[in-house]
């Protein structure tokens, strides 16, 4: 524990804190205390409350009074432009303090890189792979071995992902070269299950709440049709509906900005921007998303701060919080599909204390205008879902076992299990659990397993190993191991096994496993539990910048047209603008390409949308009810909100209680909460559920199973 554990900052902090003229926010307050007595703490917080420095500024506490050298504090963030961000922001606030900072992750370079091998900073900033990187080296684990805090932050989005899986295997890997155990601080956005989010980071993690007074106000809206909508609606391919909600988000825009438009998919953020551009020439908009590269991402959220762009059309990649400037108000395109993605966009809109979150949801489909509403009412009642994970993720253990047999040569049986029964996801992992995964990968020749090493055979033992045995060995054994071409007669296997059995370090007569050949030629395949994509680097032919990337399925997909077709499918939007593909590489793999002024299709990426949380979908259900309650098609039920609660606009409201009414009209059932219904739509079969995207996944399955 720390000396500091009456809660007193360090002089030079507080003197800091006044230089600055800061004033503690709540969960500065609030998290001060347990900080500094070493205590490992989830601090949750709406966005804007100084949850970084909440954390950081005690851990610098500790650092200056207990005096920690070299690297004693890691800050993982999930995003390598939060990272940069949060690198700016440590830099001023720890510096004056005589407190090293640095940045590393995937796109450091490599002087930098050597240079913190060489002398690390006090803090060093990178994300979860690029500390699974940091492991392989010796001279980085032996840096390591002097951390003394970690900070996690967006827990809640690390934690949903096997991302955080990792995560939290790779902390407990540092702590055995470490003297201490390291504390853990995490940051998180409000989540609907705190004590199981602080004990996900550690088991005796405690949450700490820093109330802020930030109001949340959402409007669902769906715009009324104009003639002229029809007519754009048959050039665009698209349904009037949607037509109207660009031609009212682009008059929105014009009047009210600067301001962020979500959508849900890459393709869809490169297709809204078009659209509005088309609608309105005046209107200038920029893209950001993943698949662009960063140097594209890092122009668009320049020129947004700068006051250049009116709107910024964008996915996730902005939903963590990248300092992006003033935001005046979050658009959503259709539902968000969960309370927490909504909230935390909705928090890039004023993003400071005592700031509201204002957003307003376009969506034109009645089960969307369904979803949204119910995700509006959610979020500005505090109504948020739980962040669920998987428990005992085999796929995680496999990369890590991979990984550690990289960083150690060779690995007792013994402690490969033990690091992984100290994180709170494996707590029942056991001997047995370890051998079963184990097997599969000395099955595929990625692992080479000794499970009793008193009855193997020694030829195939990791070479690193025998030569080590031979060495210490006072028998007559090869210096190095025979190759496995070799006809080695039994009785000589025998001879050596038993020699080596006796100068086998104790840790190892439990068994160990160690890299095989395959490895090898996939090592870089394992530092990630970010899937794979084949893709092509977009190159602009005349600037020879890189753009971003687009995926290998649809570049296959140009070859498949012809004639006029051919011309039209060459052309892409990306990073909202056209271009042409002037020639492909597959050796490269990268697409040269230049300008055009004429319009194109987006690409279409590799991905899948959010899923839709159990309680949001059984509340749309609940909400089809009162909307059949309010024109009086079924009796009261107390189990419902009452429709008019719901955050919507005076035509999305109409659009829901006239189709609640004509699928009664028409059916005489409801599909809601308690109610699923089998219908028939031009020959397909529809199961109408309210059970959210993981039950309704698995019905799909089920269902495509027996029919097979």
């Amino acid at each position: 524990m720390s000396e500091q554990s009456d809660g007193d900052f360090h002089p030079l902090v507080s003197d800091l804190v006044e230089e600055l003229g800061w004033e503690l926010t709540p969960i500065q307050q609030e998290s001060m205390t347990g900080l500094l007595g070493g205590g490992h703490r989830l601090l949750l917080a709406p966005t804007g409350s100084g949850k970084t420095e909440a954390a950081v500024l005690p851990l610098a506490s500790r650092a200056l009074s207990e005096e920690w050298s070299g690297l004693s504090i890691l800050y993982v963030t999930p995003l390598r432009a939060l990272n940069r961000d949060i690198d700016r922001r440590l830099g001023v606030m720890l510096e004056p303090l005589g407190l090293t900072v640095g940045l590393r992750h995937g796109d450091t370079p490599q002087s930098e890189r050597t240079r913190q091998s060489r002398s690390p900073p006090n803090l060093l900033v990178t994300t979860p792979e690029t500390l699974q990187i940091m492991l392989l080296g010796s001279r980085l684990r032996q840096h390591l071995a002097g951390v003394r805090a970690i900070v996690i932050d967006e827990v809640h989005d690390l934690a949903a992902s096997e991302r955080g899986s990792q995560l939290l295997v790779g902390i407990a890997r540092i702590e055995e070269y470490c003297s201490e155990s390291i504390q853990r601080v995490g940051l998180s956005a409000t989540v609907g299950n705190p004590n199981e989010m602080a004990r996900w980071m550690h088991s005796d993690a405690e949450p700490v709440h820093g109330p802020a007074p930030r109001t949340t106000m959402i409007e669902v809206h769906r715009e009324r049709i104009v003639p002229e909508d029809e007519v754009m609606s048959v050039e665009w391919s698209i349904s009037p509906s949607s037509v109207a909600a660009f031609r009212s988000l682009s008059l929105t825009l014009l009047e009210d900005h600067p301001s962020l438009v979500f959508v849900n998919s890459r393709s869809a953020a490169e297709t809204v921007a078009q659209r509005l551009s088309n609608l309105s020439p005046e209107l200038t908009v920029g893209v950001h998303h993943g698949s662009l590269a960063a140097e594209t991402r890092r122009e668009m959220e320049n020129a947004l701060r700068a006051g250049e762009l009116h709107a910024l059309i964008c996915t996730s990649s902005l939903e963590l919080g990248i300092d992006i400037g003033t935001i005046r108000r979050v658009h959503q395109i259709q539902s968000p599909r969960a309370v927490d993605r909504m909230l935390q966009r909705l928090g890039r809109a004023e993003h400071h204390m005592g700031g509201t979150g204002r957003g307003r949801v376009l969506a034109w489909d009645t089960d969307g205008i369904a979803e949204a509403g119910v995700i509006a009412r959610r979020a500005m009642e505090g109504e948020i879902e739980g962040v669920e994970w998987r428990i005992n993720p085999g796929i995680v253990v496999a990369n890590q076992f991979l990984q550690m047999s990289i960083e150690r040569g060779v690995v007792p049986l013994a402690i490969a299990t033990g690091i992984l029964q100290k994180c709170s996801i494996l707590r029942e992992w056991s001997h047995d659990s370890t051998l079963a995964v184990l097997r599969v990968l000395d099955d595929r020749w990625l692992l080479r397993l000794i499970e009793n090493p008193a009855d193997s055979d020694v030829t195939t033992w990791s070479t690193k190993l025998w030569a080590e045995l031979a060495s210490r060995s006072k028998g007559d054994v090869p210096a190095e191991r025979p190759s496995w071409d070799d006809e080695i007669p039994d009785s000589d296997k025998e001879k050596w096994r038993r020699e080596f059995l006796q100068v086998l370090p104790e840790s190892l007569k439990g068994g160990w496993f160690s890299p095989a050949g395959r490895l090898g030629k996939t090592r870089g395949d394992h530092y990630s539990m970010i899937p794979d994509e084949m893709s092509y680097r977009v190159r602009d032919a005349v600037t020879r910048r890189v753009l971003g990337s687009v995926d290998e399925a649809f570049v296959l997909s140009l070859g498949e047209d012809s004639g006029e077709s051919l011309g039209r499918t060459r052309r892409f939007v990306m990073a909202g603008r056209t271009w042409e593909i002037i020639d492909a590489d597959p050796e490269q793999e990268e697409l040269l390409v230049a300008p055009v002024k004429e319009s194109g299709e987006a690409p279409i990426w590799a991905g899948e949308l959010p899923p839709v949380p159990r309680e949001v979908a059984e509340e749309v259900g609940r909400m089809r009810r009162s909307a059949a309650i309010e024109i009086g098609a079924l009796p009261e039920d107390s189990r419902c909100v009452p429709f008019s609660d719901y955050p919507l606009s005076e035509i999305a409201a109409e659009t829901i209680v006239t189709s609640v009414a004509e699928h009664l009209d028409a059916t005489g059932a409801l599909p809601d909460d308690k109610t699923m219904t089998v219908e028939d739509s031009d020959g397909t079969i529809v199961l109408n559920t309210c059970r959210g995207s993981k039950i309704n996944e698995a019905l799909a399955h089920f269902i495509q199973a027996m029919g097979s």
